[in-house]
């Protein structure tokens, strides 16, 4: 997924822009996310490893089966999913198996 022109102006401005990859949402093959207004029960262990795989790789499959690259400095995840206290604990355990730090945003911006 190429970066998008409001991360290009923000930057060129000077200003500070993180850019989030959805753990608990679909992506399409060009990369965006795939709206929807009905998220049912997720599967806490296959979102972590689209988690950890997304950090270790820059890549996601989307939902025709294709891999695109993805570029995001953080880890967007919705409290509302269903099941999202297990989630969020498979992806946590996940990236700490995995070797993958989890910080505030607020170090990422030099806070």
């Amino acid at each position: 997924m190429g970066v998008s022109a409001t991360y290009e102006i923000a930057k060129a401005a000077g200003q500070p822009v993180i850019r989030e990859f959805y753990a608990d949402r679909d992506y399409g093959d060009d990369g965006a996310i795939v709206f929807t207004r009905r998220v049912g029960r997720l599967d806490p262990e296959a979102v972590a490893e689209k988690v950890v795989k997304a950090c270790l790789n820059g890549t996601v499959t989307t939902v025709t089966g294709m891999e695109v690259d993805v570029q995001f400095e953080s880890i967007c995840f919705h409290s509302d999913t269903l099941g999202s206290k297990e989630i969020v604990e498979a992806m946590r355990r996940r990236l700490k198996e995995n070797g993958v730090r989890v910080v505030p945003v607020s170090k990422l911006l030099g806070r």
